[in-house]
């Protein structure tokens, strides 16, 4: 058994503009990865807080009217929490290419915060629901390639993209940077209806084959979940994974804080949107990219200030103890 002192926490940083507010919204879609259970993929938790507001909130999945509808009342400035462990093979997406219709849906009468939690002690993730804020036609798929998923657990460990459509008859095209399994790098198109979703898999558990930078677009809003089960830094493996967002909300300027890797430093990506794309740091870089690639940095420091010439966006591997 793999002792665990930590874990790895993915950051994808957004600007935020005045008409986007953080993650609160009244309507959240999500699509649940599928974590090998040998390494630690339950309980699962919806975590919900709300504001000044009470709030009535219901969880289904609009593509299965066989999934039970689940409602509760939370009180103004308080929190929930929403067992869904007995569901679980209802709502983690685990078959690559495949049409699945296991997309959650979140609403709520009022504004409310929320949260999906993998809680197992070995291999947990949170996944901060973005509402409006994770809905988009154009994606740029972030992920980090610097850490190999493991292959010292008799398990098949992956790193996922798992898109869920919001709306009937959507058309999405998906051209990966790496190979993927059953599919290579050429694009491919699908369709799925509201609330179905499909997963694609890299082929390799390498770092360097990790898809950073697939390009995923649709004729009508779609949210992704990104998914890289199980990274290995060394003493300690954990899963990083995050509900991405589209690339209407990235921005020139970020400051990124580093956390309490006891073991590494923290490994920050910064993927470009569009060509001819300059990229600096405080830490005195300063690289040329185009759309689809990306800088890869290291943070010793406490901080590091990154600035674009153009929109991008910036992916973080933090964490605590290994």
């Amino acid at each position: 058994m793999l002792r665990r002192l930590g874990f790895i926490v993915p950051l994808f940083l957004m600007l935020i503009s005045n008409k986007s507010f953080a993650q609160t919204d009244t309507l959240f879609w999500f699509a649940a990865p599928d974590l090998q259970q040998a390494h630690g993929d339950r309980p699962i938790f919806l975590r919900v807080a709300t504001g000044n507001e009470p709030a009535f909130v219901s969880i289904s999945q609009p593509a299965d009217p066989s999934f039970p509808i689940l409602s509760f009342f939370v009180g103004a400035n308080q929190t929930f929490s929403q067992d869904l462990t007995t569901l679980i093979s209802r709502i983690e997406n685990g078959s690559t290419n495949a049409i699945a219709k296991k997309g959650l849906q979140i609403r709520s009468d009022k504004p409310i915060n929320c949260y999906y939690d993998i809680a197992g002690s070995s291999n947990g993730d949170l996944f901060a629901l973005k509402g409006a804020n994770a809905l988009g036609t154009a994606f740029t798929v972030p992920f980090q390639v610097d850490l190999n998923t493991t292959n010292r657990i008799n398990a098949t460990f992956t790193a996922d993209i798992i898109i869920l459509a919001t709306e009937d008859e959507t058309v999405v095209t998906i051209t990966p940077t790496t190979p993927m399994v059953g599919i290579g790098t050429g694009a491919f198109t699908i369709t799925l209806n509201r609330g179905e979703t499909y997963v694609v898999t890299a082929s390799s558990s390498s770092a360097t084959s990790k898809p950073i930078g697939t390009k995923v677009t649709s004729d009508k809003p779609i949210a992704i979940t990104t998914k890289d089960d199980s990274v290995d830094l060394g003493f300690c493996i954990d899963t990083a994974g995050d509900q991405i967002i589209p690339d209407r909300l990235a921005g020139r300027e970020f400051v990124l804080l580093k956390g309490y890797l006891s073991s590494s430093p923290d490994f920050y990506y910064v993927l470009a949107i569009q060509d001819n794309t300059i990229v600096t740091t405080s830490e005195g870089t300063s690289v040329t990219i185009n759309a689809g690639q990306y800088y890869a940095g290291k943070l010793n420091n406490e901080s590091v200030y990154v600035k674009a010439t153009n929109p991008v966006h910036v992916f973080q591997i933090s964490g605590f103890g290994c």
